[in-house]
């Protein structure tokens, strides 16, 4: 694919915002659901890296979904917030504008004033929809480093497929083969299993703007040295992620809406695509609502791999897994240290909403834990057996 680039400031893009400029309205009051939404108007993935103590780089893939706009109708606008229910306040910032790839444009914006105990907003405006959209970044969010691929653009996703990268300084890459087991039920409240010990398989070392390649799947942790207590994590996915397309690839995210003699079956080395084939015809008694439930399921799967990547796939993650089998929130509210969905009630099942919770490790800045509970219950096997009988 090739790299347009353009590398210099495009000032009809910035939303210049004076002191004297009335504040905002507080995060709390925006609903993010569009942040989950695949047919939502702009999709946007962002990461932001420290420049120093108190400036900050924050790199952002705006990729544009309605076809009767352009890049043009969009207005950006750097801001911060002590909190979430506090005012948004604005910051001088610069721009610049990457390049396009497909839909997809890339920026960065830069800010020399950005309070370090504060939350950082790319805010969107858009002139075709008149939509303001909004794009939080947490403080612990901010990675040390800055990872960019073979064509110079910065990472603004947790995951990729091999190629050749670079980091903007010199690094220690730490790679860990492990393979993390999907999200359990959202009634199930006992403990999981703990999970083995994480050893590093091996350790790189990367040069300042010397491209290094990475193959071999599995979760690297890029830091400064080895000591550091922060890190950038990537997951090194297959060719086809975020789509499953492989037969293992379609048969695991099943789990999720399986009876346990069903996944059993399925679970098995010998397990042939006719195997898979008869499996959807026998739940659905159709092959025409099996491609209905087909296709709504792993676009699901797809959908959450996009979204909820951390240091394991998305579908796998408690968000992930609710996605799946809920699809699109209705609402969704943010705290500084929680998400809240909600879902509206429909004609084949109750309203509910699921509280997850902001998890930080060396390992992801952005995993969400979902506070199980049993009460869950009866709206999970409402929600698989409305999903089987194609009742969405």
């Amino acid at each position: 694919m090739k790299h347009y680039w353009k590398k210099s400031l495009i000032s009809c893009l910035l939303l210049i915002t004076s002191i004297t400029i009335q504040a905002q309205s507080s995060l709390s009051r925006v609903n993010f659901a569009y942040q989950f939404d695949p047919k939502a108007e702009i999709f946007v993935t962002r990461k932001a890296h420290q420049i120093s103590l108190d400036s900050v780089a924050l790199t952002a893939s705006v990729f544009i979904n309605e076809a009767n706009t352009d890049i043009e109708n969009y207005k950006f606008q750097l801001k911060t917030s002590s909190g979430y229910t506090k005012t948004l306040n604005p910051v001088s910032f610069d721009s610049l504008y990457i390049g396009k790839r497909g839909k997809s444009h890339f920026f960065t914006f830069s800010t020399l004033r950005w309070p370090s105990n504060q939350v950082l907003v790319l805010e969107i405006v858009s002139s075709f929809s008149s939509i303001k959209y909004h794009y939080d970044i947490q403080p612990v969010e901010i990675v040390p480093l800055t990872i960019s691929d073979a064509g110079k653009v910065p990472l603004t996703q947790s995951w990729v497929r091999a190629g050749d990268f670079m980091t903007d300084t010199n690094a220690v890459g730490l790679f860990y083969d492990y393979d993390f087991e999907p999200a359990l039920p959202p009634m199930v409240t006992k403990s999981p299993v703990p999970q083995k010990e994480m050893a590093v398989k091996t350790t790189i070392t990367t040069l300042d703007t010397e491209p290094f390649g990475l193959s071999e799947r599995g979760l690297y942790l890029f830091q400064k040295d080895s000591l550091a207590t922060s890190a950038a994590p990537v997951l090194l996915v297959n060719p086809y992620f975020p789509k499953p397309a492989k037969l293992n690839q379609l048969i695991d995210p099943l789990i999720y809406i399986t009876q346990k003699e069903e996944w059993d079956a399925l679970d098995k080395d010998s397990v042939s695509k006719r195997d898979f084939d008869q499996f959807w015809l026998e739940i659905t008694r159709s092959a025409d609502r099996a491609r209905k439930v087909i296709k709504t399921y792993y676009d699901r799967i797809e959908e959450a791999n996009q979204f909820f990547t951390t240091y394991k796939a998305g579908w796998k993650t408690d968000r992930g897994m609710i996605y799946a089998v809920f699809g699109v929130p209705d609402r969704v509210i943010r705290a500084a240290d929680k998400e809240t969905w909600y879902y509206n009630a429909t004609a084949t099942s109750q309203s509910i909403d699921f509280e997850f919770i902001r998890v930080n490790s060396i390992f992801s800045n952005s995993h969400y834990v979902l506070i199980r509970d049993r009460r869950y219950s009866n709206s999970w096997y409402q929600a698989i057996n409305n999903l089987r009988k194609v009742r969405y």
